[in-house]
């Protein structure tokens, strides 16, 4: 966080963005990032503490079937078990001016589902999120970073702006727009270069950073694999 405010950029949320880059042309000259976080665990109010000290905000996408409770959707390594944060850390990011997102409604594998399931993740997550929030729930980002056409299509006819992918291709961008808009994960190995360089890939897009992005994205399956060997 300390990087990015020494290099001049700033944070904003994807909604923000969507307005600023429809009422400006300059918007690709603005060192705006988005910070994002999926699942959402208790761990976010010590990252929502880091970022207030230098005036940063972030979007987050809990998975509404697990706000609260442990993450059961995920294989346990050494049968560690790491607890979601609750519906009050949520509505606290919210008052602090943090955009929130659906995550899905179980965590599964959505590409791989047919359409009255793909209708139940996404009506399902939204009405809990909603009811629970007091806002408007229109972002997703697709468990395991995977999205196809289908589900793509069927998120934005079924009332979302943005869908966000994690290792999907640019193309896939080009061809879906908004509704698959790509992202860097960073890990617990990232250094400060590491991270530097992939704030900086987006500024042009570099396709071989994203490549690098998609095969640690799938690795990132074999929890769903794992899962199922073990039952």
């Amino acid at each position: 966080m300390a990087w990015l405010k020494d290099h001049g950029y700033r944070t904003t949320t994807l909604a923000q963005w969507l307005g600023q880059k429809r009422q400006s042309c300059e918007a690709s000259k603005d060192r705006a990032v988005i910070l994002t976080f999926d699942d959402v665990y208790e761990s976010i109010d010590k990252a929502s503490e880091i970022m207030h000290q230098f005036g940063f905000i972030g979007n987050c996408f809990p998975v509404s079937r697990f706000v609260a409770q442990s993450n059961d959707w995920d294989y346990q390594f050494l049968g560690r078990k790491l607890k979601h944060a609750s519906w009050s850390a949520l509505r606290t990011l919210l008052d602090c001016g943090w955009e929130i997102g659906s995550h899905s409604h179980r965590h599964t594998d959505l590409s791989r589902l047919d359409q009255k399931q793909l209708s139940e993740e996404f009506d399902v997550s939204r009405k809990i999120l909603q009811d629970k929030l007091g806002c408007k729930i229109d972002t997703i980002s697709y468990p395991f970073g995977r999205a196809n056409e289908q589900v793509c299509r069927f998120a934005l006819e079924n009332g979302f702006r943005f869908g966000l992918g994690l290792g999907l291709s640019i193309k896939a961008y080009a061809r879906f727009g908004n509704m698959c808009l790509p992202r860097l994960g960073v890990y617990r190995c990232d250094s400060i270069k590491t991270f530097a360089r992939k704030v900086q890939s987006f500024s042009p897009i570099k396709e071989k950073m994203f490549n690098r992005q998609r095969l640690l994205s799938f690795c990132s399956q074999g929890t769903v694999l794992l899962k199922k060997w073990r039952r």
